[in-house]
C-alpha cells in the first residue's frame, strides 16, 4: 500500500481495510518491495490504471538516477575534503569555472578520451616540474598540441630544466630560436598553465557554471555505466534548460571537439 500511495494510485487498486480493522496482506501493502528493481511494469489492472503505475515507476527511477549522480558529486567533495585532511589528494582535481570552484574524481574527467578536460588531468607529474630534467621538459613539449617537432629538440639541445621553463618569457623563446609568433605565443600560454597546476592552482574555465556541472554529471553517469555501476536504458544526453541550451551546446563543443561532443548532445554521427 505505501508503495502504491507513493505512486498515487493505491484508493483505485488495493481494498480498503475491513471494518473490524484488519489490515491488508503484506504482499496487499507492498511491503519488502525495492521500487528500483524488484518492481516491473505491470499489465495487471484496468489499462487507465497500468499506465498510471507504469508512468510514475518510470518517474521513479528516472529519479532515482539523478539522486545516484547527486550522491556521486556530493561523494566527490567529501573526498576532497577527507583527503585533504589526510594529505592526500592525487585522486581529485579541483576547477575554476568563472569563480565557482567544483571537484571531480580524475576517472570522471577521463571519461571521454581527447576531450579539454581529460588533458587538464594529462601530466599527474606537475607538481614536480621543478625537478623536471631536459628530456622530461621535452617530453612534456611533444604532447603539447600545434607544437613542431622540432621545438622539443630545441630545448633538450639547450638543456632547459623544468625550474627554467616555467620562468621563460617571450624574450627566452627568441633567444632559444623560437621566432615564430604562433608556436610563441601557445608556448607561453601552455606554459603559464603549466604553472599554476604546479602551484597547485586550479585551472579557470570562462564558462557558465551551470552548463559545466551538467557536463561534470554527464561524465559521472558515463563513469558509472562504463564500470558496471548503472545498467538499463541508454545514456541520454543532459537535461538542460531551454535558456542555456545554446550555450550549453557551445560549452560541450569546446570541451569535446569532434565525436565527444556528438556523444554527450545526443547527435547522430553517422
Amino acid at each position: 500500500r505505501e508503495l502504491l500511495e507513493l505512486l498515487g494510485v493505491a484508493d483505485e487498486v488495493l481494498p480498503a481495510e475491513s471494518d473490524n480493522g484488519a489490515s491488508a496482506s503484506p504482499e496487499d501493502r507492498g511491503e519488502g518491495l525495492d521500487v528500483s528493481g524488484a518492481i516491473e511494469a505491470t499489465a495487471a489492472f484496468a489499462p487507465g490504471v497500468n499506465e498510471a503505475l507504469n508512468a510514475r515507476l518510470d518517474a521513479i527511477r528516472s529519479a532515482e538516477r539523478e539522486l545516484l549522480l547527486l550522491e556521486e558529486g556530493f561523494d566527490d567533495q567529501e573526498r576532497f575534503v577527507s583527503s585533504f585532511a589526510a594529505g592526500e589528494a592525487k585522486d581529485l582535481v579541483s576547477l575554476n569555472v568563472s569563480g565557482t570552484m567544483m571537484t571531480a574524481r580524475r576517472c570522471t574527467l577521463r571519461a571521454v578520451e581527447g576531450s579539454v578536460l581529460a588533458r587538464t588531468d594529462q601530466d599527474d607529474a606537475t607538481s614536480f616540474v621543478d625537478g623536471w630534467t631536459s628530456e622530461d621538459v621535452g617530453d612534456w613539449i611533444e604532447n603539447v598540441d600545434g607544437t613542431p617537432d622540432e621545438v622539443a629538440t630545441t630545448f633538450r639541445s639547450h638543456g632547459i630544466t623544468g625550474r627554467e621553463l616555467l620562468a621563460l618569457d617571450r624574450e627566452g623563446l627568441r633567444l632559444l630560436g623560437i621566432r615564430r609568433i604562433g608556436t610563441a605565443c601557445l608556448l607561453l600560454e601552455e606554459i603559464r598553465k603549466l604553472g599554476r597546476r604546479s602551484r597547485g592552482e586550479a585551472p579557470f574555465f570562462e564558462h557558465s557554471p551551470y552548463c559545466v556541472e551538467k557536463i561534470l554529471d554527464y561524465l559521472r553517469s558515463k563513469w558509472l555505466r562504463d564500470n558496471g555501476f548503472i545498467e538499463g536504458e541508454p545514456l541520454l544526453p543532459p537535461a538542460v534548460r531551454a535558456s542555456e541550451r545554446k550555450r550549453f551546446e557551445k560549452t560541450v563543443e569546446h570541451f569535446f571537439p569532434g565525436g565527444g561532443a556528438d556523444l554527450i548532445l545526443g547527435r547522430n554521427s553517422s
